[in-house]
């Protein structure tokens, strides 16, 4: 083999300024990032090489150890950085946040992107190589923290609320925008943190951060809706916005104590309804559409019968088993289950087929920490899912309401679920705080994925020498 001579070759710009000697080097386009024994990792721009730009901040772990190795993600996007802590990191590259913590039983020495950046694999002084799949897809917020987000019941079209409203195709593992930002016109200054999306998909209503309204898009074609209609009545914040099973009906409860109804197909005012004790914080329509549930400020779960929606009169039921602030409510999809969230960290959960009325299914769910913003039933109502301030998120198994199990217990700190939301297949959990996180929840699905990435299918000959004493039964078909 020839060898190129490498006397003529110049240095294209100055040395970059270190703390520490360098162990790793990664290139993404103009983008280098560079590891060191200090146990940070700098990002510099080297579009003009003669004058290169520090990126950012250096990304440093809680632990100030080296850096034996660095590697981007095909799209930049990402860096995964492996250490002498016994562990890897992704840190995502605009944000500078870390978003995965992959533990090992040694150093870590090799770190690599695979499959269209949903994996990562690496390798280790133990000499093992693992394979990780990596967080779910995120739609990031921009100037405001997106608080509310709701499933078109027919496609895989999500709304997301911001200081705008925006449409969503959560198809992929990358969300793309659909429509372009709505916004509220003057003097309503911005949109708040509601949004709901009729039954039959075609209507967009939230509410305005000022001004007390809410506004109505037709999102027929969901890349050009088009504004409808504004809807006044309330006198402070709404902040909860639901459509009836059937699509009649809008209800809106409001911080002034509350709840609005409107015929949604004339967009006519029909009742106010006040359940008498402070601030509505969230509505929800019985899968039958007979009746309305608020979760209020006074720690009552109030109940209206709305088959008239003109006169529904006083509310039929008041739920006072739960001790604080009401902060979230939702019916189960086939209507026999009423769950609410506390902001004392506590949810109930009430079965309605009895004739003298909703009857406690059990004692407390209890263990999240601060207030509950959101609880949400699968469409199969075999699972629970609450989210938090404190930024947990729970699953239960609810098979049997008066004995739940826990599933699924995902600790965010720093981070807060204000809204949860299933998709109509059930396969897919959003969850909104500031970003909005798509979690798959199907087991059959992940299992499919699971094997799918994992490689090839165990073997008989490897089943038995690796798994001895068991039947060979391989998880993956092969």
């Amino acid at each position: 083999m020839g060898h190129r001579d490498l006397s003529a070759v110049r240095p294209a710009g100055p040395p970059l300024p270190l703390p520490s000697r360098v162990n790793a080097l990664a290139y993404h386009g103009t983008l280098v990032a560079v590891g060191s024994n200090d146990g940070s990792v700098r990002l510099w721009d080297t579009t003009r090489p003669d004058r290169p730009e520090p990126r950012g901040r250096p990304l440093v772990a809680e632990v100030s150890v080296w850096v034996n190795v660095v590697s981007f993600s095909s799209d930049g996007r990402l860096l995964g950085v492996g250490s002498a802590d016994n562990s890897a990191r992704v840190w995502e590259v605009a944000t500078g946040r870390v978003v995965g913590l992959l533990p090992h039983p040694e150093p870590v020495t090799a770190v690599q992107f695979r499959n269209g950046d949903r994996l990562v694999v690496t390798g280790g002084a133990d000499g093992v190589a693992r394979v990780w799949d990596l967080p779910g897809p995120v739609i990031e917020a921009s100037e405001h923290p997106i608080d509310n987000v709701a499933f078109s019941g027919r496609s895989t079209l999500l709304a997301a609320a911001a200081g705008d409203l925006r449409l969503w195709d959560v198809a992929g593992r990358r969300p793309s925008p659909v429509s372009p930002p709505l916004t509220a016109p003057a003097p309503y200054d911005r949109m708040g943190s509601t949004v709901a999306i009729s039954p039959d998909g075609r209507t967009l209503a939230g509410g305005t951060r000022l001004g007390n309204a809410v506004l109505l898009w037709d999102i027929t074609d969901p890349a050009r809706p088009v504004r409808r209609a504004t809807l006044l009545g309330p006198a402070a914040l709404v902040q909860g916005v639901a459509f009836s099973p059937d699509g009649g009906l809008l209800a809106a409860g409001s911080d002034d104590g509350t709840v609005r109804l409107w015929d949604a197909r004339t967009w006519r005012a029909l009742s106010t309804l006040n359940p008498g004790s402070g601030q509505v914080f969230a509505v929800a329509f019985s899968p039958d559409g007979r009746r309305l549930a608020a979760a209020t400020q006074g720690g009552v779960v109030a109940l209206w019968d709305v088959r008239d929606p003109a006169a529904p009169g006083r509310a039929t039921t008041l739920l006072t088993a739960m001790g604080d602030d009401v902060r979230s409510v939702a019916f189960s999809h086939g209507g026999a289950l009423l769950a609410a969230g506390n902001a004392s960290g506590a949810i109930r959960l009430w079965r309605l087929g009895d004739a003298a009325g909703p009857v406690l299914a059990g004692a407390p769910l209890t263990g999240p920490d601060g207030r509950v913003f959101a609880v949400a039933f699968d469409p199969r109502d075999g699972m629970l899912a609450v989210g938090t301030g404190a930024g947990q998120l729970w699953l239960w198994d609810i098979t049997d309401p008066a004995a739940p199990l826990l599933r699924v217990a995902v600790n965010s700190p720093g981070e807060s679920y204000t809204e949860l939301a299933f998709s109509a297949d059930g396969g897919m959990l959003a969850s909104a705080g500031g970003d909005v996180r798509l979690w798959e929840v199907d087991p059959a699905r992940i299992t499919a994925r699971l094997c799918r990435e994992s490689g090839d299918a165990i073997t008989e000959p490897e089943w038995r020498k690796h798994v001895t004493g068991v039947a060979f039964r391989p998880p993956c078909p092969a």
